[in-house]
């Protein structure tokens, strides 16, 4: 809800199974990532047919961002460069890539589908937590820095956790998440949404880390390579990526 408000957007929030289960129908399966990729073809017909059950009324935008935390940003990204891979002579209505701490257990379809995303001019974002143990040691984060480098990729938040953005909905889940995953800082899961809502306006506005709208990609707004300053937000601070 506060991400549909701060971005004027269409938030569809699906269940995907994270165990795995057979023929790849779950969060890290390749088949379920062609296939959350292959909805966004042509006219979106199922696309369009879920949100009418759902009760939307209207067509939904052909414009569309990605975005997940965990395993699905992971799920997020390879979607988003299957899409892109098979998207042939059309239209590319992708406009970008945003992960809350995201985690790829593919390193090499990560890689493929960044390939496929700088290839397209589309950007990917992340807001992570330092390394730990539910980011795979910030594997994911570490490889999408290596594969821009001199160029913004995210902000990591200081001694943020796991689940800074999952934070803000039932207290008692909150606290249970946080007695597996480490507790968030004061300020953070508030960082994560100012920090994300801003890039998909900049993204949606046709800006970008060096000439910012409405995001913040540095201590003054604008991207400094190679990174690596603070950023305060409220009583909490990220680090520029790499940090």
């Amino acid at each position: 809800m506060q991400l549909a408000q701060q971005t004027n957007s269409i938030v569809v929030v699906p269940t995907v199974p994270s165990i795995p289960l057979p023929f790849g129908m779950w969060i890290g399966g390749a088949q379920m990532q062609q296939g959350v990729g292959s909805l966004f073809l042509g006219s979106q017909t199922a696309l369009n047919i879920s949100a009418n059950q759902a009760g939307y009324l209207g067509t939904l935008p052909q414009d569309f961002i990605l975005s997940g935390h965990s395993a699905g940003g992971g799920l997020a990204s390879i979607a988003a460069g299957s899409y892109l891979a098979n998207l042939g002579a059309a239209t590319n209505n992708l406009q970008g890539v945003v992960m809350f701490d995201g985690v790829a257990s593919n390193a090499s379809a990560f890689g493929a589908a960044v390939a496929n995303l700088q290839a397209a001019n589309v950007p990917i974002y992340v807001v992570a937590a330092p390394p730990q143990p539910w980011n795979a040691f910030g594997a994911n984060t570490n490889q999408l820095v290596s594969l821009y480098p001199g160029q913004f990729t995210g902000v990591e938040i200081v001694n943020g956790s796991h689940v800074d953005s999952m934070l803000g909905g039932n207290p008692l889940i909150d606290f249970a998440a946080q007695l597996l995953t480490g507790f968030s800082p004061p300020g953070a899961t508030q960082a994560v949404y100012t920090l994300s809502s801003g890039w998909i306006n900049d993204i949606w506005a046709g800006a970008d880390p060096l000439n910012p709208i409405y995001g913040i990609y540095g201590p003054t707004g604008g991207y400094v390579a190679p990174g690596g300053q603070a950023i305060f937000l409220g009583p909490t601070a990220g680090i520029v990526l790499p940090a």
